[in-house]
């Protein structure tokens, strides 16, 4: 697994070299203004004029549990709890700490009210990233027709069990940011369950690398919790070569626009030795209340904002929408008011998701399931060209910040 490792971030590396110079070289664009016009034919991106792009498609979702009970929902969350190993089929918990905080994780008050509040919030904290803002609005006037009616089709069947795993893992991903030793349970706990289905097997070359570099993150969160210590260079080498990873499968699958996307993130890491003002660049460190960490990236809310779209565009290779989830709950997306806790948020929802994907596949295999296929091929080449133009933007802010009397004639 170590050599596996090894080579993916060679890969990772070697697609760094290769683009580097234009990314220093590129003229920086901000992202193009488009007007609300011409909507799309299906009711996905289309809505009322009055509605954000984010909102019309909460407007959908919301539309796909008009009229759900709590109890349905909360039938729905076991299921994704189970698919976890973390409730059995009588519904016992398999670790202590997750039966105490069964209050929080299984409420059983999610009603339809509270699942549309649910969606709105995820709409709402989407609106505030202007560089997925402009994806969506230019998306209405593209030709998203075979993905679009797999939606429509299937939609009602697969979007509410979606929105009930967003609901499982945003509580879930709360629980671990609340109390470490939660996060820490379930890495030890899922450890023996790997190790008995021999998980490797059911995942591809990136999929391995994934897994191993969100692991090794994932024990250094727990360590520095523990030890009431995180190093101020904590993630400044780790994160980029995560990122190229993925960046490396882009390049690879003829993705070169979002892989350009992911070279500017990594561009900037965390870990500055000193503070700068402008940017925001400095150390590691805790956040206030000491339950999360803080890696202070080049404008940690714009960087954020770019990843996600960045990330967006990337598992969109993944065909389907529980996968989304990772990266649009409010306990990750909803980031404004602390956007440098943004990366230790999302790992762990990462970290999750993983388990969540590893297990479904196991399940689809002994079962003879079939996986959900909603095309969206077109939708990932159109996400890269927009999140160019995003990267060029950022990194134009970035330079502006730094270098601010290069602008003052």
């Amino acid at each position: 697994m170590k050599k596996t490792l090894m080579l993916a971030r060679i890969a990772g590396w070697l697609a760094l070299a290769a683009l580097s110079f234009s990314t220093g070289c590129e003229e920086a664009s901000s992202s193009t203004d488009v007007a609300l016009n011409g909507a799309a034919p299906r009711g996905l991106w289309s809505g009322k004029a009055d509605l954000t792009p984010a909102q019309s498609i909460a407007e959908y979702l919301k539309d796909t549990v008009q009229g759900i009970t709590a109890q349905q929902m909360d039938a729905m969350m076991r299921g994704h709890y189970r698919t976890l190993r973390l409730l059995d089929e009588n519904d016992n918990w398999a670790l202590p700490r997750l039966a105490a905080l069964e209050a929080e994780l299984l409420p059983g008050d999610l009603d339809e009210a509270k699942t549309f509040e649910f969606v709105d919030h995820m709409a709402k904290a989407a609106d505030k990233n202007e560089y997925l803002t402009d994806f969506l609005i230019q998306a209405q006037d593209e030709d998203f027709s075979e993905f679009l009616s797999k939606v429509d089709e299937e939609g009602d069947a697969v979007l509410p069990d979606a929105i009930a795993y967003a609901h499982a893992l945003d509580r879930l991903n709360r629980a671990m940011r609340d109390d470490w030793r939660v996060l820490d349970d379930c890495k030890l706990y899922w450890k023996k369950i790997w190790d008995a289905n021999d998980a490797y097997s059911y995942m591809d070359l990136f999929e391995i690398a994934k897994a191993l570099s969100v692991e090794w993150p994932m024990g250094k969160f727990i360590e520095a919790q523990r030890a009431g210590y995180v190093a101020p260079d904590f993630m400044k080498g780790m994160l980029p070569i995560n990122v190229m990873e993925a960046v490396a499968v882009d390049l690879s699958e003829g993705a070169p626009d979002n892989a350009y996307a992911g070279t500017i993130l990594a561009k900037y890491p965390p870990g500055k030795s000193v503070y700068n003002p402008r940017t925001g660049e400095g150390p590691t460190t805790f956040s206030e209340d000491g339950k999360g960490i803080l890696l202070n990236m080049a404008l940690p809310g714009q960087w954020a904002d770019l990843y996600t779209v960045w990330n967006l565009g990337f598992v969109t290779s993944y065909e389907h929408p529980y996968i989304l989830a990772k990266l649009l709950i409010p306990s990750v997306n909803d980031y404004e008011h602390e956007p440098a806790e943004y990366i230790y948020n999302r790992g762990m929802a990462l970290f999750v998701h993983i388990h969540f994907e590893l297990m479904r596949r196991i399940d689809f295999t002994s079962s003879g399931g079939q996986e959900i296929n909603w095309p969206m091929e077109s939708i990932r080449h159109f996400w890269g060209k927009v999140n160019r133009d995003a990267a060029n933007a950022y990194n134009a802010a970035v330079v502006k910040a730094k270098y601010p009397w290069m602008f003052w004639l």
